[in-house]
């Protein structure tokens, strides 16, 4: 199956990450954001840059945060 991870910043813009999340999932899509980390060691940044590493595509979303 074909991974996205999506970027965004959350506080501003998780309605958005949510209609492009469920769009992603209705094509088929395995997708990724950060609200699906579990407890992990490692910081925000090392682990979302190891999602962005195994994932097929990136999609990042950002506004004026």
């Amino acid at each position: 199956m074909t991974t996205v991870f999506i970027s965004a910043t959350s506080l501003d813009l998780s309605s958005y990450v949510q209609a492009v999340e469920k769009a992603l999932r209705d094509a088929g899509y395995h997708v990724i954001t950060m609200a699906n980390f579990r407890a992990n060691p490692d910081t925000p940044r090392r682990a979302s840059l190891q999602e962005v590493a195994q994932g097929d595509y990136f999609v990042g979303l950002y506004a004026r945060r």
